[in-house]
C-alpha cells in the first residue's frame, strides 16, 4: 500500500479542532493573545497572570499538571481551550519527575475472593522534542 497522498487534506476552518503552539519571545504579547480564545483555561506553570482576567490553575509540579488533565478529560467543564503556559516548565516538571524515579515501580494486590495477588508494574520514561514541528494532537483527549 502506498504512502504518499493521492489527495490534498481538507483544512479545518474550526480553531477548536486545531492543536496550536505560539511562540516567540518573551513579553510581546502571547498569554494575552491566548487569554482571547474561546473559553480559554490556563494551566499555569509560572506566575505572571494577574494581569489578566483569565480562568487558571497553578501548576507546581508534574503531579499537578497530570491531575489537570485528567479533570479536563473527563469533560465535566465549560473550557474549549486549554493553553499551558509555559510549555517550557512543563517540560522542566516531567523530567524533574522522571529523574526522580527509580527503576521499575511495582505495586501488588492481595486477593480476597482468590488465593493469591495481583502484582503491577510500570517504567516511567521520556522523550524529548527537538522542535515544534515534532507536536501532535492526541485525538482521545
Amino acid at each position: 500500500m502506498p504512502l504518499l497522498p493521492t489527495t490534498k487534506t481538507a483544512p479545518k476552518n474550526n480553531l477548536a479542532d486545531l492543536t496550536v503552539l505560539v511562540y516567540g519571545q518573551t513579553k510581546i504579547g502571547k498569554t494575552t493573545l491566548c487569554s482571547q480564545a474561546e473559553g480559554a483555561l490556563f494551566l499555569a506553570t509560572e506566575p505572571g497572570l494577574n494581569a489578566l482576567d483569565v480562568y487558571q490553575v497553578p501548576i507546581l509540579n508534574w503531579d499537578d499538571l497530570l491531575n489537570a488533565c485528567a479533570e479536563i478529560s473527563e469533560g465535566n467543564h465549560p473550557f474549549k481551550t486549554v493553553i499551558i503556559d509555559t510549555i517550557d516548565n512543563a517540560y522542566k516538571f516531567c523530567t524533574d519527575y522522571l529523574e526522580g524515579q527509580d527503576g521499575v515501580y511495582i505495586e501488588t494486590r492481595q486477593g480476597f475472593d482468590v488465593d493469591g495477588f495481583e502484582i503491577k508494574a510500570r517504567l516511567d520514561f521520556a522523550s524529548a522534542a527537538i522542535d515544534f514541528r515534532g507536536l501532535q494532537k492526541n485525538a482521545g483527549v
